[in-house]
């Protein structure tokens, strides 16, 4: 059809026979290709095959009747192959050329490959001055990617040679990276992987630098993360920025005894504004402690020793909040104490269970104690409908039942009390107490 035209030009074929070795030119606007050898092209793909399965076998079902006898030296010179998207084959381009050569011989266990062109498109993403190695030897299948630069869209990131390494064996698969450092907007990173026949997968971080939210990151030296069917698994993983930091260390697997510790250390929350802008919402305060995930005899705990120093959220200024977190002693329930400090006072008080057991009808026990609380936090909420809330509330009320229907009780004063509401366009006053009583 017309959307398919396409004028390749004018291809030349030579073919001319020097013993046992055939040698074959083909000359186009689109390609040069030159191969040297005693080759068959119709089992190249079988004999591909062959050679990976040779290093891998659990990838193809192996022929141990079949033996490949062709080698052949090539070389290809891309000029354009800009038909490939144009007759909708592959959305894929290679600007200014670019050059493939190298041997092709599986059955003495040597063939490789050389590509290198100044730019490589696979759709929306572009290689800049890329090169590609690739040996499959009688050790392993090798490859080796470089690339000065890439771009995805309109971005562009100078990456100054950065190397992937890879190499397959019969029981693994290793991966090494290399991200070079360049500019003040990415990093650098020293990352190697290793993939088990499992699978199982160990990645192993010699060094990784990056910036994130205007932030300068850096993980500690050999750090490690575990993966397998089985487990996921962290070991001396901390990543830090300037001083603050996280920490992972554990492991969650099916095993019956097993523990994984999170823990912060002067960890600013105001990274998470970058995420909370869209919902019209802003936080920061530095928080201390750590959250664990434990497992003991079938039996999942979960541990937190929280303090978060400062909380503002949306330019109102709560204090300092602590938060702990523990499962009790008969696995039934977890024992909870939230509080809030201002002015070294302790404005809010929870405590209580929260129970797991999923017969029993209550979930809820909880204590909430208020001691000169400023109701006011609840205009940097942005609750649609009501603003300008005032008041300072003191008093005890204790929460039950489920979550669903909660049973709230006890008595609340609230002095100096007011609220703004916007259907009706008029503020309320009011000092009084308020009573909650069960139904």
């Amino acid at each position: 059809t017309d959307d398919l035209d396409y004028e390749f030009g004018d291809i030349f074929i030579e073919n001319d026979t020097l013993g046992v070795l055939t040698l074959a030119n083909l000359s186009s606007p689109e390609l040069d290709i030159s191969i040297s050898g005693d080759y068959d092209i119709i089992t190249v793909v079988k004999d591909i095959e062959w050679q990976i399965n040779k290093r891998m076998p659990a990838l193809f079902e192996s022929d141990t009747s079949y033996f490949p006898t062709q080698y052949f030296d090539y070389e290809i010179s891309i000029k354009d192959i800009g038909f490939l998207s144009e007759l909708g084959i592959f959305d894929f381009d290679i600007s200014n050329g670019g050059n493939i050569k190298g041997t092709f011989n599986p059955g003495n266990d040597v063939s490789n490959l050389q590509f290198y062109a100044d730019s490589l498109r696979i759709s929306d993403l572009k290689f800049i001055y890329p090169e590609v190695y690739l040996d499959i030897n009688d050790r392993d299948i090798f490859a080796e990617v470089i690339t000065d630069g890439l771009s995805l869209y309109t971005n562009e990131i100078a990456l100054n040679n950065s190397e992937l390494l890879i190499s397959a064996k019969e029981d693994s698969v290793e991966i090494a990276i290399d991200w070079r450092e360049n500019d003040k907007k990415n990093g650098s990173a020293a990352i190697g992987i290793k993939v088990n026949s499992m699978p199982e997968y160990l990645i192993d971080f010699k060094q990784l630098g990056f910036i994130f939210l205007e932030k300068n990151w850096n993980l500690s030296e050999n750090s490690q993360v575990m993966i397998d069917s089985n487990q996921i698994g962290f070991s001396g993983f901390k990543l830090s920025s300037e001083d603050e930091n996280i920490r992972f260390n554990g492991t969650i697997s099916e095993e019956k005894n097993d523990s994984l510790n999170f823990e912060m250390n002067n960890f600013n929350l105001d990274i998470f504004n970058r995420f909370l802008y869209s919902y019209d919402f802003e936080i920061s305060g530095i928080s201390n402690g750590n959250f664990g995930w434990i497992e003991q005899n079938d039996t999942l705990k979960l541990e937190s020793d929280l303090k978060i120093d400062s909380v503002v959220i949306n330019d109102y200024y709560f204090g300092d909040i602590s938060a702990y977190g523990k499962k009790s002693d008969n696995d039934k329930a977890y024992d909870i104490r939230i509080k809030l400090i201002n002015e070294s006072l302790d404005r809010l008080m929870i405590e209580g269970q929260l129970y797991t057991d999923r017969k029993r009808k209550e979930k809820i026990k909880l204590a909430v104690n208020f001691s000169n609380f400023d109701l006011g936090f609840l205009n940097s909420l942005n609750i649609k409908g009501i603003s300008k809330v005032a008041g300072i509330a003191d008093g005890l009320v204790n929460i039950s039942g489920d979550y669903k229907n909660p049973v709230i009780e006890g008595k609340l004063a609230i002095d100096k009390g007011g609220i703004t509401v916007d259907m009706i366009g008029s503020h309320m006053t009011f000092s009084n107490q308020i009573d909650f009583k069960k139904d």
